[in-house]
């Protein structure tokens, strides 16, 4: 690894929303422009706990030929921290890695390579031709995005350079080997993507069972493609599916058995990124102190539909490819924990679209209910009481808890404590795509234990939020049939005609049925892209970015959208709005406004002073001091 300083264009600074910015420095995919943005980001990661204004970044990735930066809006000084950017830019700091070397296998039968006729026909070439392009090039590794441990490659022949399917696959197999534009790519997990599917690979990218290397594939690395049929992928999926292989395997040749794998990842990430060493073991924040046992345990009944558990998400790790993920309306889910007496990032379980019935196993447990719907208590001798939402209600020990849900809106039930599952990376967020957080990852089921902290004898009497409250005012922002969204545009707003960028504010989108925690996909007028065309280099995501693929169709991106992507994004949804985003039902009516920063800044802090003031009036309600612990189990909560 070495580190220069070179003369260099002056890089650009453009915004991604309120809460982040992205560093370019350059338009094309190229070792130099790579180069350039890892060395941007080794001083940042430098200059970060010394400098008062990049203290203020939360986060940064880099890309092929950019950085991303995320803050909080709320304590930085937006202008200070562009000029701050862009002295270090100017910098030209450069930054080299040289990795290991693999050649891994990859199967190019029809079976797994769904593009590869299509393309080979494009290209004027035949599938053979193809293959033995693919085979005899050396990959370079760029960078990570999109997907945990998703490699971006170069060094792909430009005879097969072809564009991003206009309209994306809802769903990529895992392992997949794919290209697009001049870059070739491995998906380590089934995802939706657009890139051309030329094989697939045996070979786990991603696990967390290897701590000292979770990503097979990292930035300095060089990768060939080794061919092989497709009985010898069979048998190679179902052995590397158990333990029991190495990484040595796949040395190449002229490197023995016992050639020590590169540790490039760690070292290389401990440079360009402020949070891969430093926070891995950390207690996630809203975990109980360590002096106190979970002695709270819910058991689920019936799960229902689409409920994970989620926190606000994991922060630190998007230089990995892992994504944000978290509640999708972190303003629900901050009231939940609120009503439970817990902090902001504690743990809840987010429902969408159906409630799920758990026994208390183990309490008292405190819960709240935010979102439409009910609480249906049965006590352990059959006397059931019905509680509404924005309310908090004791269980005991024989309880049964039912959710009734009366939308397809996110909802959150928070549990006294949090739900103390094992933390992944600093989150108990679930991102199912890489089966982390949550539960193992999993879908819950039913038999899945919620353990969380039972109350003492006093908080058990301090039923305070049995009391009827009112929802608070962020419930109130979405009574039209009509949304309108507040925007910041860019990055690539330039991408789009001028006929474009007008339309995209003035006329009207409706949500279609095709969205899931990733992204919305919008239906409406066309959004027509200028001379450049939709794909860009592949850059930073975030939460609330708007996409336009080539079909013109805008996905706003949400909780567990993907960390890089290579479409145009015409604006990005402020922070004040991404809750009502979630609550963005099919058919739902959605128009868009251009607003400045500090428009959006206006915006969040009146959201937050407002969310502050509604938990203040939680604390000033009445004891119930009187009260015993018995005689809550019997209280009517219906207040029929």
């Amino acid at each position: 690894m070495t580190i220069s300083a070179a003369a260099s264009d002056l890089p650009s600074i453009e915004p991604l929303g309120d809460a982040a910015l992205t560093v370019v420095f350059g338009r094309q995919a190229s070792p130099d422009n790579s180069a350039r943005a890892l060395g941007f980001a080794k001083l940042l990661s430098r200059h970060r706990e010394h400098d008062a204004i990049l203290g203020s970044i939360t986060e940064w990735a880099p890309a092929f030929c950019s950085v991303t930066v995320w803050f909080d809006p709320l304590s930085t000084d937006r202008q200070a921290l562009i000029a701050r950017l862009q002295v270090l830019a100017d910098q030209g700091t450069r930054l080299e890695s040289e990795g290991q070397e693999w050649l891994i296998p990859v199967c190019f039968d029809p079976r797994h390579a769904p593009d590869l006729n299509f393309l080979a026909q494009s290209c004027g070439l035949d599938t053979r031709e193809v293959v033995a392009l693919m085979t005899e090039t050396t990959f370079t590794v760029r960078m990570l995005g999109f997907l945990p441990g998703f490699p971006y490659m170069d060094g792909l022949s430009p005879v097969l350079s072809q564009p991003r399917l206009k309209t994306p696959r809802k769903t990529v197999p895992a392992r997949s080997i794919a290209v697009a534009g001049e870059q070739c790519a491995a998906y380590p997990w089934e995802s939706p993507g657009g890139w051309h599917l030329l094989g697939r690979t045996p070979v786990p990218l991603f696990s967390l069972d290897r701590p000292e290397r979770p990503a097979l594939l990292v930035p300095g690395d060089r990768v060939r493609w080794r061919a092989i049929a497709a009985e010898e992928y069979e048998t190679l999926e179902a052995r590397y599916a158990r333990p029991g292989w190495s990484l040595q395997e796949f040395l190449p040749d002229g490197q023995t058995p016992g050639s020590s794998i590169s540790t490039t990842k760690p070292a290389l990430l401990s440079d360009i990124s402020p949070s891969i060493p430093d926070r891995r073991a950390a207690t996630p924040q809203g975990s109980l102190p360590a002096t106190t046992a979970a002695a709270g345990l819910l058991e689920i009944i019936d799960p229902a539909w689409a409920a994970s558990i989620q926190d606000q998400g994991r922060a630190g790790y998007r230089a990995l490819g892992i994504p944000l993920s978290g509640a999708l309306d972190p303003s629900r889910q901050a009231a939940a924990n609120a009503l439970a007496g817990n902090t902001p990032q504690a743990a809840t379980l987010e429902m969408l679209g159906g409630g799920p019935t758990l026994a208390v196993r183990q309490g008292p447990v405190r819960c709240a209910l935010a979102g439409a719907g009910t609480l249906v208590r049965t006590s352990a001798t059959g006397l059931t009481c019905t509680l509404p939402a924005w309310r908090g209600i004791v269980l005991h020990a024989g309880d049964t808890l039912q959710v009734r849900l009366d939308d397809s809106q996110p909802a959150y039930l928070a549990l006294s404590g949090g739900i103390q599952s094992e933390p992944v990376l600093d989150s108990r967020a679930t991102y199912g795509r890489a089966r982390l957080g949550g539960l193992a990852g999993e879908p819950l089921r039913a038999g899945h234990r919620l353990p969380c902290a039972a109350l003492t004898t006093d908080d058990a009497r301090s039923d305070l939020q049995a009391l009827p409250l009112a929802a608070p005012p962020s419930e109130k922002r979405h009574e039209h049939a009509l949304l309108t969204l507040r925007v910041i545009a860019g990055p690539q707003d330039h991408h789009f005609t001028e006929q474009a960028r007008t339309r995209f504010c003035t006329e009207t989108y409706t949500v279609s049925r095709d969205a899931d925690r990733m992204g919305l996909r919008l239906e409406g007028p066309e959004i027509k892209h200028g001379e450049q065309g939709a794909d860009i280099v592949t850059d930073g995501i975030t939460p609330g970015a708007i996409q336009v693929p080539a079909n013109g169709q805008p996905i706003i991106l949400l909780a567990d959208a993907q960390t890089t992507g290579g479409y145009a994004k015409i604006a990005t949804v402020i922070q004040a709005d991404l809750p009502l985003l979630a609550r963005l039902a099919p058919g739902s009516t959605v128009a868009f406004r251009y607003v400045d920063a500090s428009e959006a800044l206006a915006a969040l802090q009146a959201c937050t002073a407002a969310a502050a003031g509604w938990q203040a009036s939680l604390r000033k309600m009445p004891s119930a001091g009187a009260l015993q612990t018995d005689a809550l189990a019997h209280i009517d909560y219906s207040f029929r």
